[in-house]
């Protein structure tokens, strides 16, 4: 898992000037599909469709 950690795998959707890959939900998807194959372990899927729901995390705000 740290492996996907440095890789940006838990930051697909931030932005990437706030240190995350940038995808849009799309191409998301595609990987968590892949992920998903792969049984990789963690609540992906539901952590960056909740990021989307939290004000400000869109444009990478910090709390």
């Amino acid at each position: 898992m740290a492996g996907a950690g440095a890789a940006g795998f838990f930051a697909l959707r931030l932005p990437e000037e706030a240190g995350g890959v940038g995808l849009g939900l799309p191409e998301a998807v595609l990987l968590f599909e892949e992920a998903g194959r792969a049984l990789l372990p963690g609540p992906l899927v539901a952590t960056h469709l909740a990021a989307g729901l939290v004000k400000g995390a869109a444009e990478g705000r910090r709390w």
